[in-house]
């Protein structure tokens, strides 16, 4: 990837893929000085892009896929539903835990009924059962429709269009 990159002048690198991706930790050395760009597809395009604007910090082998369908997608959107009333969407990544650096999305969100100005993102983290409120996603929507935002942690993004409120 990164060899490409040189060639045609560019500061960024990018792939590709329709499941679950990794980066091995000794790879993210040779992206020093680059943007690195994971783009999650399925039949209709990009579900997500997960833009690591610094990957040569990175030090760990990391899953860099996410999904805005899918079983555990739905999982814990079922299980927000069960607990909180109103529009709930989700971004789901495969990598769990700490980036180490704040890091760009774009999601294909469906926001259908919901207000786009008004949204509020939450970190979740399944295996401790626990979701905080992430203060400054710095989100918008583009011309395309996808879902721009920015997270520091993997696990699942729980996106509302107010404020978590208990049923």
């Amino acid at each position: 990837m990164m060899q490409s990159a040189v060639t045609e002048n560019q500061n960024f690198t990018r792939s590709r893929h329709d499941g679950k991706q990794g980066v091995r930790a000794a790879a993210w050395q040779n992206l020093a000085g680059m943007r690195y760009d994971h783009d999650t597809t399925d039949a209709r395009g990009i579900q997500v892009r997960v833009s690591i604007l610094s990957p040569g910090q990175m030090t760990e082998d990391m899953l860099v896929s996410a999904w805005v369908t899918g079983n555990d997608v739905n999982r814990v959107r079922s299980l927000f539903e069960n607990w909180f009333s109103g529009n709930m969407r989700v971004v789901h990544f495969d990598h769990a835990g700490a980036w180490g650096q704040t890091v760009r999305v774009a999601a294909r969100v469906d926001l259908t009924g919901m207000d786009a100005d008004n949204l509020y993102f939450y970190s979740y983290d399944s295996a401790e059962n626990r979701f905080r409120r992430i203060p400054e996603p710095n989100h918008r929507v583009d011309v395309n429709g996808f879902l721009h935002f920015s997270v520091d942690t993997g696990g699942a993004v729980v996106i509302s269009d107010g404020p978590l409120t208990r049923r």
